[in-house]
């Protein structure tokens, strides 16, 4: 047991929300040219493709871009010990 109380403060989810719009962008971006590249699709198509896409990653991927956060926050040193909790065995 790590002894860290993690509660939620103001702001605390924009990292997470920050990730998640990031990876949201870049991912398609990318697979737009990528596909635009390999198959001759029409803009309607890719535009259809892409949108559902981002709906769908953006619900699902919320929950570990919050995780990642929380690793972001343990790895910068932005946790602490608490000290009111007991040793629990």
């Amino acid at each position: 047991m790590c002894h860290v109380r993690f509660e939620r403060k103001a702001g605390e989810a924009i990292g997470a929300m920050t990730i998640n719009l990031v990876l949201a962008e870049i991912i398609p971006l990318i697979g737009f040219f990528v596909l635009n590249a390999l198959y001759d699709l029409s803009m309607t198509t890719q535009l259809i493709i892409w949108t559902t896409f981002i709906i769908v990653f953006v619900a699902l991927f919320y929950r570990h871009a919050r995780g990642l956060w929380v690793g972001v926050s343990y790895l910068s040193g932005d946790l602490y010990p608490d000290d009111d909790v007991g040793e629990t065995s």
